[in-house]
């Protein structure tokens, strides 16, 4: 069964689930990751402290086994939680990696999760620090190099670009599960209508699908037929066994499958199950 986020779309639990998975490994990746540029395994784009290295590392995967362990239960726990991973990923990026560490897409689970928990103000905030980020890291780093410069903007507008992109379509996708729930919800309003006048009427009604399995009946037909019986899903010849007056049997669906209009017979028998 979905679930609504407040502020965001409608989410299944398998989603929720995969988010709190991805909430706990991708940091546990990041700071290997770190610790592998801290001994020349990777090369670092830019000197980075050590401390940095491990204070980040300790409050990521701090904040990461808390949110695992425990989901967040109020509005106010969850917008912590989310302003953490942002200020954590922000700090990873200016001190450790860089913004030209492939982990920089990281930033894109960022802006689904603000999405997903505060709709499209949510992903403007997301952008607005991310855009912050990226100036920190010029002019923490480089500010004065027109090749830094141009590499970080690039980074900037790929991002929000592909970030943009993937909430239009986490968007529409969300409108068309909205009129699909809607569509739904008004089918089954008008079927229990259809149910409703169905079951008020004396004279005996049997609907079928168009394989001839009956779907709806009234008690007047099981009146009628003389059985108290569920119908549903039975077949309507073997429901309504008839034969001719030459004693022949008739085979309904053909007949109703041929029939273009109202069709009333006085010529026929209904074979009881007894004879």
């Amino acid at each position: 069964m979905d679930k609504m986020v407040k502020g965001g779309p409608i989410i299944s639990p398998k989603t929720a689930q995969i988010l709190r998975y991805a909430g706990l490994f991708v940091p546990v990746v990041l700071v290997a990751y770190g610790i592998l540029m801290e001994f020349d395994v990777i090369n670092a784009p830019h000197t980075f402290s050590l401390t940095n290295l491990i204070v980040i590392s300790f409050w990521w995967l701090y904040v990461s086994i808390l949110q695992f362990i425990k989901p967040a239960k109020s509005k106010f726990d969850s917008a912590l939680r989310i302003v953490a991973y942002h200020l954590l990923t922000g700090a990873y990026l200016i001190f450790i990696s860089g913004m030209a560490s492939p982990f920089v897409a990281c930033w894109l689970l960022l802006m689904i999760v603000s999405y997903i928990a505060y709709s499209i103000r949510g992903v403007e905030l997301s952008t607005l620090f991310f855009v912050f980020v990226t100036a920190a890291d010029i002019i923490i780093w480089n500010g004065t190099s027109r090749a830094f410069i141009t590499y970080d903007m690039t980074v900037l507008v790929v991002i929000l670009m592909i970030g943009f992109i993937t909430v239009s379509i986490s968007r529409s996708q969300e409108v068309s599960k909205t009129a699909l729930h809607h569509s739904k919800a008004k089918e089954q309003f008008q079927r229990e209508r259809v149910l409703t006048i169905i079951n008020n009427m004396t004279d005996a009604v049997i609907s079928t699908d168009v394989h001839g399995k009956v779907r709806i009946y009234n008690a007047a037909s099981l009146s009628l037929l003389d059985t108290n019986e569920d119908l549903k899903g039975k077949d309507i010849n073997q429901v309504l066994p008839v034969i001719d007056q030459s004693h022949n049997g008739l085979n309904i669906l053909s007949e109703l499958k041929h029939s273009k209009t109202v069709v009333k017979r006085d010529d026929l028998n209904y074979v009881y199950g007894d004879g």
